[in-house]
């Protein structure tokens, strides 16, 4: 699901579901943030399985000394939830440069609590992004940010991809040598795992977060994956960093 940064403010609910958009209440902002921590770790442990997210932002153009000014209440922000972070870092441009948004993996218990914490984030909130995607997402590997045992020299690239209409029918014969592909490769794969309808129920895509020398090692890993090469994808490849948890 995308949404434009201009719109993140509400949305009409569709179908009695909970998509809608959730407004963060206008309150000083270390009362703010307080409360919502509160309202967000109250409902994950009342629930034994949490849900997990792909949240996906991009930032407008020209945006460098917004991000540099409000860099220290977003961190401060992200310090509020540990618990339910799995991975967040920046995405950049390939010579590593420039930020051109970010990409999160994290626990929440339904989209709204997604949504709702996405939208009080300080870069969200002072207009740093164009654009957002929310994508509910399922580890397959039990590895967090924190536990990663990172490498000296490398870099890293997430990989998001979304099913091509008949990419169901195409993955089926092929998921075995997707998953055998994805295990002979595993020492460069920091985080994967399938992306999901709301419901939990059909496969819609995928992310990939891997370690590599340099871009063209994430190529040459993509190139010949079996799910790729047959076709299932619509994917873009972007340089991703190890950012504040």
């Amino acid at each position: 699901m995308s949404f434009n940064a201009a719109e993140r403010g509400g949305r009409r609910r569709e179908g009695g579901d909970d998509r809608a958009v959730v407004q963060a209440v206008i309150l000083p902002d270390r009362m703010r943030r307080q409360q919502e921590r509160w309202r967000i770790n109250d409902s994950i442990h009342t629930l034994e399985d949490s849900m997990h997210w792909l949240i996906k932002c991009r930032s407008k153009p020209n945006t460098d000394a917004l991000r540099e000014a409000t860099i220290d209440a977003h961190r401060n922000f992200l310090d509020g939830y540990p618990e339910v972070t799995w991975y967040s870092g920046p995405l950049f441009t390939d010579d590593n440069r420039n930020a051109i948004g970010s990409l999160r993996l994290i626990e929440f218990p339904h989209r709204a609590a997604a949504l709702a914490y996405i939208n009080a984030d300080p870069y969200t909130k002072t207009g740093i992004f164009a654009a957002i995607t929310v994508e509910r997402w399922k580890p397959a590997l039990d590895v967090r940010q924190r536990d990663y045992a990172r490498k000296a020299g490398t870099m890293q690239f997430v990989i998001h991809c979304r099913d091509k209409l008949d990419g169901g029918a195409l993955r089926a014969p092929l998921r075995d040598a997707h998953l055998e592909y994805l295990e002979d490769h595993r020492d460069i794969i920091v985080a994967r795992g399938p992306l999901l309808d709301d419901d939990g129920v059909k496969t819609i895509g995928s992310v990939l977060i891997l370690d590599v020398a340099n871009k063209a090692a994430a190529e040459a890993f993509w190139a010949d994956e079996p799910f790729n090469k047959a076709g299932v994808y619509d994917w873009t490849m972007e340089r991703w960093r190890f950012g504040h948890v």
